[in-house]
């Protein structure tokens, strides 16, 4: 397999500093594992696994096997390993592959995935296998409309059935704040993102979307909350409510808090109890499941 990959600095140095940023929450937290050092993200990221499950089983073909496109930290390919699939992460950063690794470490795993070097677009996927599900989060939005149907043509390339594809959702309130967050401190690194419409996509390579929502509405620290948006106010407040509902009086302080593994059912019920319209409006992510061979 060719690993000879260019690796903006940037983007490396992005990895670097995330992976820093988790050895010293480990640190300081004796045998803390990923899982505590983003609840919110964790807890987010299982709905997406939940609710992918639960329609590839109805459409009675659940997946034994996952290939991960561009997995960056695999939060999505560690969650897929938690279910028993086996699962290969593709990554062209050799930096995304050590923080990965480290992500597995202390989960129990019952297979830690396999890791593999690999600028997908270079044409040295010969030795990644075809899976079930196929799937990449925060990639294909990097690519003019040109370049997204091929990356999405790569996922279908590789898929046996399933393809799962989440993006940014750029007009989130939730989203704009982090991202102010990230500049302030040195966390952000420039990375393109275009136009892109999943579903047009999807039609154009002519498979359907069975699956369309959106995920993460809370971010892990108050420090990550700008102020002066009024939409987002009124949505957290609205929030704090149906938290201290759900988890009781440590909730009243919601924005301000900075969440920890012990909270993540509370934010998990919240968040799968909200609606697929304010999920899709608040939603870090918006996220899109699809079939490669529907049936009519």
């Amino acid at each position: 397999m060719n690993t000879a990959i260019s690796t903006p600095p940037d983007l490396a140095a992005y990895w670097r500093k995330e992976l820093a940023s988790l050895r010293a929450f480990q640190a300081c937290t004796g045998g803390a594992t990923y899982r505590d050092w983003q609840p919110t993200k964790w807890q987010s990221l299982r709905r997406i696994v939940d609710t992918t499950f639960a329609h590839c089983t109805a459409a009675g073909a659940p997946p034994r096997s996952a290939v991960e496109l561009g997995c960056g930290s695999a939060t999505l390919s560690i969650k897929l390993a938690m279910r028993g699939l086996t699962v290969t992460g593709v990554d062209r950063i050799p930096e995304a592959l050590d923080i990965a690794r480290a992500c597995c470490d202390g989960l129990a795993l019952p297979a830690d995935p396999r890791f593999a070097l690999c600028d997908f677009f270079a044409g040295c996927l010969s030795g990644v296998p075809r899976a079930d599900l196929v799937l990449s989060g925060g990639v294909i939005e990097h690519w003019d409309v040109g370049g997204q149907l091929r990356a999405l043509q790569t996922h279908l390339d590789l898929s046996e059935r399933w393809v799962l594809v989440t993006v940014p959702n750029l007009d989130s309130p939730v989203f704009r704040s982090f991202i102010h967050w990230a500049k302030a401190t040195d966390r952000f690194y420039e990375d393109e993102h275009h136009d892109i419409s999943v579903p047009t996509l999807a039609k154009e390579a002519g498979c359907e979307v069975a699956l369309v929502d959106g995920c993460r509405i809370f971010l892990p620290r108050a420090e990550h909350y700008a102020g002066s948006d009024s939409e987002l106010d009124d949505y957290n407040a609205e929030l704090r409510s149906r938290l201290v509902a759900a988890g009781g009086t440590r909730y009243a302080s919601f924005p301000e808090m900075t969440f920890t593994a012990a909270d993540i059912d509370v934010l998990h019920s919240v968040e799968e109890a909200a609606t697929n319209k304010e999920r899709m409006r608040f939603g870090f992510l918006h996220y899109y499941l699809l079939d490669t061979r529907p049936t009519r």
